[in-house]
């Protein structure tokens, strides 16, 4: 038997009415949109070396924020892996683990900010009970640390979000079309 539409495609005639796009469907995009310049993948391998490159210079003026360098690293072989073997990795499950990475990466950033912040007030309150020769060298250290901890992850986390909010478009993309 057929339905309505099959015989009013064969007369020509389609009473059927165009599809409305739900509220994120705009944003469902390929990994190879051209965004400005350069496709999307590309945009979001520059991000990922610009968050590596901020991470050591953290790692490098505070040996201990050492925790940056190692998800950077991870964050630039997955987007690597995406780029550079699409066949493999350009998949709804690969896209959704990915996702899944550069979310807990931005939460885990924005976490580190926030402890930051709470140390640095910790930090103030315990100066402030040293004796004065002490308190001027650890004043010294807190001053040159929490700057570059704070500046690091201020600069990290905008561009980790950029990269989890690429990573969904392309995720949706995936969904729609499957």
């Amino acid at each position: 038997m057929r339905t309505q539409n099959e015989s009013d495609r064969e007369k020509g005639t389609d009473n059927e009415e165009p599809r409305k796009a739900a509220g994120f469907e705009v944003l469902a995009a390929e990994r190879d949109e051209v965004i400005i310049l350069f496709p999307t993948k590309f945009f979001m391998l520059g991000i990922s070396v610009l968050i590596m490159i901020i991470s050591i210079i953290c790692w490098i003026g505070t040996y201990w924020a050492w925790e940056f360098f190692v998800w950077s690293v991870f964050s630039m072989l997955s987007i690597g892996l995406i780029i550079f073997l699409p066949e493999y990795f350009s998949n709804i499950i690969n896209v959704v683990i990915h996702l899944c990475y550069w979310i807990a990466f931005s939460i885990f950033v924005l976490v580190r900010l926030i402890t930051i912040i709470i140390k640095k007030g910790e930090v103030q309150d315990a100066l402030k009970k040293m004796p004065p020769a002490q308190r001027e060298a650890e004043q010294a250290i807190a001053d040159r640390v929490f700057p570059y901890w704070i500046g690091c992850t201020c600069a990290i986390l905008p561009l980790a979000i950029l990269v989890t909010f690429l990573m969904f478009r392309f995720f949706f993309f995936f969904y729609k079309n499957r």
